[in-house]
């Protein structure tokens, strides 16, 4: 696998751990928005309108006569709407009998045996069984309400659990994916620093077949190369220096080779004849 293809891999994966914790984070939400929702629309709404449906057996108590007709009016309507409500176990049987005490109090209004003390017992009916209404719905809220918190502590520990391992991840990547895109460099820089100063025995490993191991494979065959090209180098040197100095020594006349600071480099054997040099001196 290539250097390139690792990096593209490295940054997929943090990208798609990016993606894997927003979207489980997203469903977390949605999952505890929801259950908020079903709280409010169903269990809350049926407090309320139990709460107003208390208001309006207020209003028909504590008439003098009983027939305030709005307040009993408003009552039905209540009723009605909690009947389209209906959520819990029990709630249904609750809301039967307020509608048969209902219809008995409207029975009871159109008799003639009407009195104060009957009218307030079923006021009171009513009454206790909205309060039971309500408290099935206020238990309901409660118990949802835990469930959501239990919900919510439970979706916070998958994420952070889940965003632990991104970060994990992501921190390896960090360190690894830099490090084996520079160590190929750290060395591929020694061995030129060895080569500038013409030592060609210092090969890069090859440890792997990415890019850098294809520059690695290169740059050994370079220094091969180039320790063959200075072998061969001085082989030639040495080989036209020898034959330089045989064609100087077999010459008939004195040579002298002297550098620029006039100091005697070489001196064939009729110079030194010549000039009585001894044989070390050539």
């Amino acid at each position: 696998m290539n250097l390139k293809t690792k990096i593209t891999l490295a940054f997929l994966t943090m990208l798609l751990l990016l993606l894997g914790v927003s979207a489980f984070t997203l469903y977390s939400l949605n999952r505890l928005d929801r259950s908020a929702r079903n709280v409010l629309r169903d269990n809350l709404y049926s407090v309320e309108l139990g709460q107003h449906m208390l208001r309006a057996l207020d209003r028909l108590q504590a008439q003098e006569t009983p027939l305030d007709t709005q307040a009993k009016q408003r009552f039905e309507q209540l009723l009605a709407r909690e009947a389209g409500n209906v959520t819990e176990p029990g709630e249904q049987q609750v809301v039967d009998s307020l509608f048969s005490e209902l219809a008995d109090t409207e029975r009871y209004l159109a008799s003639d045996t009407a009195s104060p003390p009957l009218w307030a017992e079923h006021i009171g009916q009513l009454r206790q069984l909205t309060y039971h209404m309500v408290g099935l719905n206020t238990q309901a809220l409660t118990r949802k309400n835990e469930a959501a918190n239990r919900l919510a502590t439970e979706q916070t520990g998958y994420v952070l659990a889940l965003l632990t391992f991104a970060v994990l991840t992501c921190l390896l990547f960090v360190l690894s994916v830099p490090e084996a895109a520079v160590s190929g460099l750290r060395k591929l820089s020694a061995s030129i620093e060895n080569a500038t100063h013409q030592d060609y025995s210092n090969s890069i490993p090859v440890e792997s077949h990415d890019e850098f191991g294809a520059v690695a494979r290169a740059f050994n065959r370079l220094l091969v190369q180039l320790q063959d090209y200075r072998t061969s180098t001085l082989a030639q040197l040495l080989a036209e220096r020898n034959r330089m100095v045989s064609l100087v020594n077999n010459l008939d006349e004195g040579l002298l080779l002297v550098d620029e600071n006039r100091r005697l480099i070489l001196a064939n054997p009729v110079a030194q004849q010549l000039l009585a040099l001894p044989p070390s001196n050539s």
